[in-house]
């Protein structure tokens, strides 16, 4: 995992604590439903990690993003799918969404890297012959 991944996942473990250490009654309520609300249930919990990831993307909080990230990853899911999520979002969201994609793509590469493709040889093509010009017999044409 990349700095920047390790260094939010640090910092939201420790906050974490730090809220939920306070014993306020409110602030535990919400870490049970929001833990709740990402189980799988009629939706496997994937596709909830997907659906958190596109939400707060539109709604431009890169932090949770980088929360988000963390838990497509850790639900299995693939660079493929973050990347039509990331598509979806930027959608529904608009082209102001970009600058916050292009955070979340230097999170989506330290968490999941993406593997080096072998550069494909270049294929000389042969090519076709111009077509040989059909002659015009003056006097037929207009006939």
């Amino acid at each position: 995992m990349g700095r920047k991944a390790t260094d939010a996942k640090r910092k939201r473990t420790v906050g974490d604590a730090r809220l939920r250490d306070s014993g306020h009654r409110g602030l535990l309520g919400f870490f049970a439903l929001d833990g709740a609300a990402y189980r799988a249930g009629a939706l496997p919990s994937r596709v909830k990690a997907l659906l958190g990831l596109t939400s707060a993307l539109v709604l431009r909080s890169d932090e949770s993003v980088v929360d988000h990230l963390d838990h497509c990853v850790e639900e299995g899911v693939s660079r493929p799918e973050i990347l039509e999520a990331f598509h979806v979002a930027l959608v529904v969201g608009g082209s102001t969404l970009t600058p916050h994609l292009r955070s979340a793509m230097a999170v989506l590469d330290d968490l999941l890297p993406e593997k080096k493709r072998p550069k494909r040889k270049k294929v000389a093509r042969k090519r076709k012959a111009p077509a040989a010009k059909k002659k015009v017999d003056p006097k037929k044409v207009g006939s």
